[in-house]
């Protein structure tokens, strides 16, 4: 059915008079504004709001849907709309987040741990956490005695390469792997065209 102008007219007026949600204009809004703001919304839409922003790991901020307002929801106010489950999972992207941002804190890279591993020289990269993993704190892998981050990863790569078809641009050495096609290769990120069988630069008679 469409939205006539005298329906858009009676909208905007009750936007205007705080009797109808501004997001879905369709239901009144809460009754207690939820934010230091003083804007309204239903409660339907605030509740998708905060899952939507929870679920996708918007949790360093998470602020009134007003555009432009940057009046942030306590964990107070989120409980009077969604369930523990999901308090729960904001709390712990809250704490993913901070140990992320701190230069001397991981998690213990053993699954299902989940343990906080600090060190506390910044130059050692040999870290143990308290389950007993022993694992390199700058490339968060297996520790790899003898070798640098890029050595080891060098390593696997060149093993990974020759069990798949990965090849390096003969132009910009980004890896490239081939799994459909004919043999005329172009690089994503150079552009560079070249034979993937010889690996020299591609032109109309090179397989003449």
């Amino acid at each position: 059915m469409p939205i006539t102008d005298e329906k858009r007219a009676i909208e905007k007026k009750a936007t205007v008079q705080g009797s109808i949600c501004t997001i879905c204009l369709a239901n009144p809004p809460d009754n207690q504004p939820f934010t230091t703001c003083n804007h309204k919304f239903c409660t339907e839409c605030i509740k998708d709001h905060l899952i939507d922003s929870i679920t996708n790991g918007r949790v360093q901020s998470i602020t009134c849907p007003e555009i432009g307002c940057q009046s942030e929801f306590t964990e107070e106010i989120m409980r009077k709309y969604i369930p523990e489950e999901l308090i729960a999972k904001y709390k712990k992207f809250k704490m993913d987040l901070f140990i992320i941002n701190q230069p001397n804190m991981t998690f213990c890279i053993r699954p299902n741990c989940g343990k906080i591993v600090q060190r506390i020289n910044e130059k050692e990269a040999k870290v143990m956490c308290e389950c007993g993993k022993v694992f390199c704190f700058k490339c968060h892998d297996e520790w790899h005695e003898g070798q640098s981050c890029e050595e080891k990863w060098s390593k696997q790569f060149n093993l990974y390469a020759e069990d798949s078809e990965v090849k390096k641009c003969p132009k910009c050495q980004v890896a490239i792997q081939k799994n459909l096609g004919c043999n005329h290769m172009t690089c994503t990120k150079c552009k560079y065209q070249f034979c993937w069988l010889c690996r020299r630069t591609y032109n109309s008679s090179h397989y003449a």
